[in-house]
């Protein structure tokens, strides 16, 4: 959540970044017209908008679950549905830090994407780690025992 308060000030505003990833895509694709690039680096950054909080959800999921060696984490929707909404919670609190923010703004779309990213971390570690993934894992395994 520091680094995320972090990232809300002036140093990651659009002006600042723009700086970087500019010279960044146009070096990887040369003659590219500015206003692509402007669409690029707008993808980017809300693609770090999911991703950041996505991240988050997973910290506070593993935070509610305390797995450690000795207990393996199960899935509960229940320990899930409280990282999301502290997610949430806290991708509206970001939104509304920026706007006292001068070189920033807070809007209801980056809290979408905020949410979104959240709600995609947890449903693939449920898919992945503890849902149908790993039961088609074990049923193929199951299958090269019996044969």
């Amino acid at each position: 959540m520091v680094v995320i308060f972090s990232a809300s000030g002036d140093a990651f505003s659009v002006q600042h970044t723009s700086r970087i990833l500019g010279p960044i895509i146009h070096w990887l694709l040369p003659g590219l017209p500015q206003e692509k690039a402007d669409v690029i680096i707008l993808c980017i950054r809300k693609c770090a908008h999911a991703v950041e909080f996505g991240v988050l959800a997973l910290l506070l999921w593993r935070a509610v679950v305390k797995p450690s060696r000795t207990n393996k984490p199960t899935w509960r929707w229940a320990d899930a549905r409280v990282a999301f909404l502290v997610t949430c919670v806290y991708a509206v609190s970001d939104e509304l830090h920026q706007r006292f923010v001068a070189t920033r703004q807070g809007a209801v779309r980056d809290v979408l994407f905020d949410i979104a990213g959240a709600a995609s971390a947890l449903l693939l570690l449920w898919f992945f780690g503890f849902g149908a993934w790993r039961r088609v894992q074990r049923d193929e395994q199951n299958a090269e025992g019996a044969g």
